[in-house]
């Protein structure tokens, strides 16, 4: 055990002290900064979620093969994106809750 100090410490910003050292409200507040981050990224490409990118190859009519990109953009007719929007928006709030639970 380590020895107790020689002066007493005083007790005004003990409070304030503790919860700025410590470690579980520091990993929430980060966890809640990434999360916040995480929606503000997914809104914005939320529609673009289905999109896929690649190549393509075609046997042509001389007998040799024409490649080239190729890609699929989808019309967002019934789903705009709003499940990866709404799962970003939820983990956002686990994040929140979890701080309130630690007791800041």
């Amino acid at each position: 055990m380590p020895e107790l100090p020689a002066q007493e410490i005083p007790a005004d910003g003990v409070e304030r002290r503790a919860i700025a050292q410590s470690l579980d409200l520091k990993l929430a507040d980060g966890e809640i900064a990434l999360a916040a981050k995480r929606l503000g990224i997914t809104r914005p490409l939320g529609i673009l979620s289905e999109l896929e990118l690649g190549a393509a190859a075609e046997r042509e009519t001389t007998g040799g093969w024409g490649v080239g990109p190729a890609f699929t953009l989808p019309i967002p007719i019934f789903s705009q994106g709003q499940p990866a929007v709404a799962t970003a928006a939820a983990q956002l709030r686990q994040a929140e809750q979890k701080l309130l639970r630690t007791g800041r």
